[in-house]
């Protein structure tokens, strides 16, 4: 379910913000609150979707205010232009994926504003990428973005 991509979306932030040496109260007690929430509150799933030969997830914003915070982050508007971010699996594997915020398709949270959900794309071969297409092709150069900006933050510490 989302809550697995929300998790991971959590974990990342956490993450970068440690590196970056960043204040890292705020993240943890939404971590902390959500793993409360996940666990005390009945039919609420804490583990990823995955398909696509784990190249692709799916994912929904929990609330109408996280929903709101994502179209903030894209620019007030709901795109299908990717954008790089960090996921972090329960396993502690990292990885830079990207995403888009429209809503599509299969919508499990009703009350969370978006009516459908996103794709977490994570990174695949230049093969792979040619032979999906364009749409692929605009996810990988959002992912090597992503890196290539993570690096030049890391390197600027």
């Amino acid at each position: 379910g989302a809550s697995g991509a929300i998790f991971g979306l959590f974990g990342a932030t956490y993450v970068v913000a440690k590196r970056l040496q960043f204040d890292v109260r705020s993240v943890t007690m939404l971590i902390v609150l959500n793993l409360v929430i996940t666990f005390a509150i009945p039919g609420i799933s804490w583990q990823g979707h995955m398909f696509s030969f784990g190249a692709h997830a799916d994912a929904e914003p929990l609330t109408a205010e996280d929903t709101a915070n994502m179209v903030k982050a894209f620019g007030g508007v709901n795109t299908w232009t990717p954008k790089a971010v960090w996921v972090v699996f329960s396993d502690g594997r990292v990885y830079m994926a990207s995403t888009h915020d429209m809503p599509h398709e299969v919508q499990h949270i009703t009350n969370n504003n978006f009516a459908g959900h996103l794709c977490i794309h994570f990174p695949r071969t230049a093969e792979q990428v040619a032979a999906i297409g364009p749409y692929a092709t605009s996810h990988q150069k959002a992912i090597d973005l992503g890196w290539t900006a993570t690096l030049a933050l890391a390197a600027a510490e």
